[in-house]
């Protein structure tokens, strides 16, 4: 439960239109009270959480708009939408807060 969540992708992909390698990367969050998140792809794997976090593993850092929801939501978590055949958005949710990555 405490191992940190991990995306993986079988080709090359734009992530918030930042170019990313297929491959496997560690996700972390940094929720921020200025409206913004800090989302990380990191090539660390099988890390503890963030405990052991090294930042000079970042592949990919991108700040996105974050947006208040009514609906609370009590474990964080990600989910797909817009699915289509070569693109999808993944929203990410937690409390009353949702962002949302192209």
């Amino acid at each position: 439960a405490n191992e940190a969540t991990e995306l993986t992708t079988t080709k090359e992909i734009k992530f918030a239109g930042k170019s990313l390698d297929a491959g496997t990367y560690a996700l972390f969050t940094i929720p921020r009270e200025d409206d913004e998140w800090t989302i990380i792809l990191n090539n660390e794997l099988g890390q503890w959480g963030a405990f052991e976090y090294d930042s000079t593993h970042d592949v990919l850092r991108i700040d996105v708009p974050s947006q208040s929801t009514e609906k609370v939501t009590e474990a964080f978590t990600i989910r797909f939408s817009e699915i289509k055949e070569d693109s999808t958005n993944i929203i990410m949710e937690w409390d009353q807060v949702e962002i949302n990555i192209p």
